[in-house]
């Protein structure tokens, strides 16, 4: 009895003789690259099919515009991020500030930030609209590959905690 198996298109026994498959033996296979198959199996579950990584995007106003028109294009940017799917994680707006070097003949700007999840394609329309708002002088987005974390407070010194005790021991 030889044990057979199709590999590719192509018909391998155990006896390690090749044969090439007629029509009617092995039909060709379509094969699948989405992720849904995987989904389905169980292989991958929704949150790791769905995954969105984290962006930061800061962008600069044109600082001669009134606050109202300014806050609007803000607001106009979040929605942006929204409709897309994303998830915004933080906003600041950091204000009117002083431009390092002239860009499009403005030396102040108006400075906001934001932090969030979305997928690739909510940043594309993002810096598209970007490009298309007038008022928005200069953007940068950026991927997290890691969130950042903080550095936990600094220990006190052995010779300053003992300073410490000696004086609280003091006056007692």
């Amino acid at each position: 009895m030889i044990s057979q198996t199709v590999c590719d298109n192509v018909l391998i026994s155990k006896t390690s003789k090749v044969d090439s498959p007629s029509s009617e033996e092995v039909a060709p296979r379509k094969r699948d690259y989405s992720l849904l198959l995987a989904i389905k199996r169980g292989a991958i579950t929704h949150k790791e099919g769905t995954f969105m990584p984290i962006y930061e995007s800061i962008f600069i106003i044109n600082a001669n515009l009134t606050d109202e028109e300014t806050a609007g294009i803000i607001k106009k940017m979040q929605e942006v991020v929204s409709k897309q799917g994303g998830e915004m994680l933080k906003f600041e707006d950091w204000g009117k500030k002083k431009l390092a070097y002239e860009i499009k003949k403005q030396k102040r700007g108006h400075y906001a930030f934001f932090q969030f999840k979305a997928a690739p394609a909510a940043v594309s329309e993002l810096e598209r609209t970007y490009k298309m708002t007038d008022p928005i002088i200069k953007f940068l987005t950026v991927r997290l590959e890691k969130e950042l974390r903080t550095r936990p407070a600094p220990k006190p010194k052995k010779k300053d905690a003992d300073k410490a005790a000696e004086a609280g021991q003091a006056p007692a």
